[in-house]
């Protein structure tokens, strides 16, 4: 019987193969998209799915009020976020036939940290909260420069802006 052994995960070794990044600890010399609050690393690693391409992103979310400030949507691609190492809260609210968010049917709900949630085209829904008092990391399955070609923002007013209350 052959043995082999094996080797430390390196770039240069594993390039044959395809490609890795470490969600927890993004390359500090990778693209970060957002704020001080939300860290966006796009597109660390893509995937070829018979025709299609998902690209696999690192969010980075640091403790903030849950107040929905912003919300977006895609029109051509659904998006899947799973909650690492911490639970989070999401919003969402329901793909309608107009630009303008329909807030008085946004919802929110708590992923327990290893739950991964898909939205479907054209649902309502932006960065995600994390709970607690220490910062989280998400990751998110979109094609690659979704949230360049395909992303519908819009920014709350003050007085459209919604909480979110815990149970």
């Amino acid at each position: 019987m052959r043995t082999i052994s094996v080797k430390t995960l390196s770039r240069e070794a594993f390039a044959p193969y395809g490609e890795y990044h470490n969600l927890l600890s993004p390359d500090p010399s990778r693209v970060r998209l957002g704020n001080e609050v939300t860290g966006f690393w796009p597109d660390l690693c893509a995937q070829a799915l018979s025709g299609a391409i998902v690209s696999y992103s690192a969010s980075e979310i640091h403790p903030r009020p849950f107040v929905i400030t912003k919300t977006e949507y895609h029109n051509h691609c659904g998006e899947a976020m799973l909650p690492i190492n911490a639970d989070m809260i999401m919003h969402v609210g329901p793909a309608v036939a107009a630009d303008a968010p329909p807030l008085d049917l946004f919802e929110a709900f708590l992923l327990p940290a290893g739950t991964i949630v898909t939205v479907r085209p054209g649902v309502w829904h932006h960065s995600l909260f994390v709970c607690g008092e220490k910062s989280g990391v998400a990751l998110i399955a979109l094609p690659p420069r979704t949230y360049k070609n395909d992303c519908i923002a819009v920014t709350l007013s003050e007085e459209e802006q919604i909480r979110i209350e815990l149970p």
